[in-house]
């Protein structure tokens, strides 16, 4: 076979022809990639920008729910203050009381022993003086 001028020309429009149908279908595959990448891309954005703001609510919860402690620890705080100021009443009372009955009880003792006959004190008794004392502060019963 010969290559002929003709032949030459055939082949070039052939191969100029191959060259440019795939130059087209290359550049068909670039914008394609291309649009891959910039939808990639923009998904990224997106996802990026949900989640800085799902942190930044997160963040925001987490200050509310921190104040929010913060409060209830403050309470309970002053809870536990409030019951360990009642338990010092309480505990100032039992020993009061404790004195009351250990000095009734010699009050007794030193009044058997001279001879002096002690009344029985009557049943409702407590419950006059509970009022008594509750009515007037100044009026305290006497023993």
């Amino acid at each position: 076979m010969q290559w002929t001028p003709e032949l030459l020309v055939g082949v070039n429009v052939i191969l100029t022809t191959v060259i440019v149908l795939l130059d087209k279908v290359i550049g068909h595959w670039r914008d394609a990639s291309k649009e891959q990448h910039e939808q990639k891309r923009q998904d990224h954005v997106e996802k990026e920008s949900e989640r800085q703001s799902d942190i930044e609510f997160l963040r925001e919860e987490v200050k509310r729910l921190t104040e929010r402690l913060a409060d209830q620890d403050k309470r309970l705080l002053e809870y536990a203050q409030q019951a360990e100021a009642m338990s010092k009443r309480i505990r100032q009372y039992e020993d009061e009381m404790i004195f009351e009955r250990r000095r009734s009880a010699w009050l007794e003792t030193v009044l058997r022993q001279r001879g002096i006959k002690i009344p029985p004190m009557p049943e409702n008794w407590a419950r006059e003086e509970w009022q008594t004392t509750e009515n007037s502060d100044d009026k305290k019963p006497s023993n």
